[in-house]
């Protein structure tokens, strides 16, 4: 399939009613009324090394927001998406009950692992993940900042920290060579900041 990495976002993105919006990708597929119309790849991607910190921001209504990731593969279920070494430092913000951290809505099997968002969604919102649409997900070493979020996430492997937890320099998942960890600041990327 095919792959994003060491890749990142710093620029505000905008829509109106029915947009699909992330920081790397809006959607794998056209989507059209809010699923009338689907297309989806054959193979579904990989992301790793990468992240957003621009402000993603909605001013009409049926929004799917998330901070990696819009919406991607709503129908078929083509294999399993890998996310790996990934965050979300910005804001998210729409009318929609579908705006989250890292990914709004997925209709395939994901696999996040040592992977944060530390940006505003607000309540009512997952601080990870959405829908995830009839297909499962499993989270490995995956956390929010539950000081800035505004929201919590209850699936299984990811973990609510304070921000004084997720800026110490030691974060289970998060190793030094991918990671750069210093004390007072979020975890950032080596590959991309050296």
């Amino acid at each position: 399939g095919s792959q994003i990495i060491n890749s990142y976002n710093l620029g505000t993105i905008s829509g109106g009613g029915y947009a699909l919006l992330g920081g790397l990708v809006g959607t794998d597929g056209f989507i059209f009324n809010g699923g009338a119309f689907d297309v989806t790849p054959s193979s579904l991607p990989t992301i790793a090394n990468s992240f957003n910190a621009g402000a993603i921001a909605s001013s009409g209504s049926n929004e799917t927001i998330g901070g990696l990731i819009g919406q991607f593969d709503y129908t078929s279920t083509n294999g399993t998406t890998y996310i790996q070494n990934t965050y979300n430092l910005a804001e998210l913000t729409g009318s929609s009950s579908t705006i989250c951290g890292l990914i709004g809505l997925t209709g395939a099997p994901v696999n996040i692992s040592s992977s944060f968002n530390a940006g505003y969604v607000g309540s009512g919102h997952n601080a990870i993940i959405g829908t995830l649409n009839g297909s499962s997900g499993t989270f490995t070493n995956v956390y929010y900042d539950s000081s800035t979020s505004g929201s919590s996430s209850s699936y299984t492997g990811v973990t609510a920290e304070t921000t004084a937890q997720l800026q110490s320099s030691s974060l289970a998942g998060f190793t030094a060579g991918t990671w750069g960890l210093a004390s007072g600041m979020y975890p950032y990327l080596s590959t991309i900041y050296t």
